[in-house]
Order: C-alpha cells, then structure tokens, then sequence
C-alpha cells in the first residue's frame, strides 16, 4: 500500500491503528463496521485449557505488561509522529539518527562501527530516549536498571547516559568472545547476548555443535539452535533454561539488514 503496488485492502482496525501511529503514508477511508466484540473459543471437553486461559486474562489484563504494551502501540501518536518526522528530517541532512555526533564519540571510543550502533539503538527504541519496555528496559539503548547499576548510572533515560552505558555494556559482552572468532560473528553473538544475555547464546553454541552445526557462526548456524531453545525438549537440559529464540534471531537479522542499509546510504550520498 505504501509503495503504491496497490490502491486499496481491508484490515482488521487494530492493525491499521497500529501502522497510523508510526507513519503518514496511509489512509482509513471507510469502517466496513462498527466494533465488534472478541472471544476465545474452546471445545467443550477442554476445561483446563479454559480454565488456563481465564487465569491468564484475569493475570495480565490491564497489567503492567498490558499498560505499557497497550501505550506503546496505541497511545501516544503525536510523540511517536514527532520521533518519526525527526528521523525523517536527519535522513534528509544526510544523517541516519538524531544522535549521530554521540554515537560516533562513543563508539570510536570502544572500537565499533557507529553506524551498526545506531542500527541497534533503532531496534531498541526507534530513537526514542523515553521508551521503556515491558520488562523495565529503559532509553535510547533499552538498559536495564540493574544493567545501569553495574556501571554505576540511574538515569537511563539521559541521551548521552543511555547511548554511552550501552555501548560500554556491548564492549562488556563483545570481551566475552573469542578473539579468533571473525570479525562479523563476534558481532553478531555479541548483539544476540545483548538481547537474550551471554549465557543464552552459550546454550545456542554448545547446541549447535552438538546439532553438528558450526558454533562459530550465527546466521543458519548459532541462529538455528537459538530457536531450539524455545522448546521444552531442548530448553530443559540447557543451562540457562528457555529462551525466546525467535525474538533474538529477529533482533540480529533486522540489526544486520538496516546496518547494510546505512551503509548502502552513505555509500549512494
């Protein structure tokens, strides 16, 4: 719809109101109907799973998850509007973030390539310094609070605090690697260590060997055993236990093709 390939689709409302808060390139023109309730259905003979999925709703609805979440994609339009207009505006300026020159500081400092750096600070916030997420990740780099305690720092949400202690957290985990891994693994564990924590990542290579996969490397490797991770026959004899191995796999796969997009930018200007 946005690149013009097609004039019009139908759409479930709370998917469109999803897409309208974060862009300006597509239109509702006509509500087909009114709102329409919603249930869960299960057979008769599942009382458990009834039963289990009455307890999760009365658990989570308008919990804290719930709340953030429910901010998060459906509240809050015009400062989502107004952090997608000022991306847009640096991308015309040449730049490819609203904190390019911190990035850069920072990043030179601790041996990265900075625009891999504002490729994950995209993925983590969408250059938003006051995200938090349902787990209580905080600012541009989503650090946790006990992360930030380890490098002796409160205010997750300050711009050159978050951008900093998340980069110093990546250098943390990227010591962790071995240094004959290649140069482009070691980052790719390292950014997966950072979503899902070092000891997961660990599982995932001592699964991949044991797969007869290589675990020194990520993608169609590491990565496969990572979503091993997610089930109960695998999970249960790691060490770190479950793992949401799709989340982490997405993480570093979209980290990757939006870096090699900069790249492609700054090579075209």
């Amino acid at each position: 719809m946005a690149s013009g390939q097609y004039d019009l689709t139908v759409s479930d409302s709370h998917i469109l109101s999803v897409e309208l808060k974060w862009r300006s390139d597509i239109k509702s023109v006509l509500t087909l109907n009114g709102p329409v309730a919603h249930g869960w259905a299960v057979r008769a003979e599942n009382e458990k799973l009834l039963a289990a999925l009455n307890e999760f709703l009365d658990k989570e609805y308008k919990s804290r998850f719930y709340n953030l979440v429910y901010s998060k994609y459906f509240e809050n339009s015009n400062r989502i509007r107004d952090h997608v207009a000022a991306h847009q505006e640096h991308s015309e300026k040449g730049n490819i973030s609203p904190y390019d020159a911190q990035v850069q500081k920072y990043a030179e400092a601790y041996g990265f390539d900075w625009a891999l750096i504002v490729a994950q600070m995209y993925q983590e916030s969408r250059f938003d310094p006051m995200a938090q997420s349902w787990a209580g990740a905080r600012g541009l780099m989503q650090i946790l609070p006990t992360t930030g305690e380890l490098f002796g720092v409160e205010d997750l949400h300050a711009v050159d605090t978050s951008i900093e202690t998340g980069v110093r957290y990546l250098a943390w985990l990227h010591e962790r690697f071995e240094p004959e891994l290649s140069v482009q693994d070691r980052m790719w564990f390292t950014l997966a260590a950072y979503n899902a924590g070092l000891g997961h990542v660990r599982d995932a290579r001592r699964l991949a060997r044991k797969m007869g996969w290589n675990p020194d490397r990520w993608f169609d490797n590491v990565e496969r055993a990572m979503l091993l991770l997610s089930r109960r026959s695998f999970y249960q004899l790691a060490t770190h236990g479950y793992a949401r191995g799709q989340e982490t796999v997405d993480y570093v796969r979209q980290i990757r093709d939006r870096y090699n997009a900069y790249v492609r930018l700054a090579s075209a200007q």
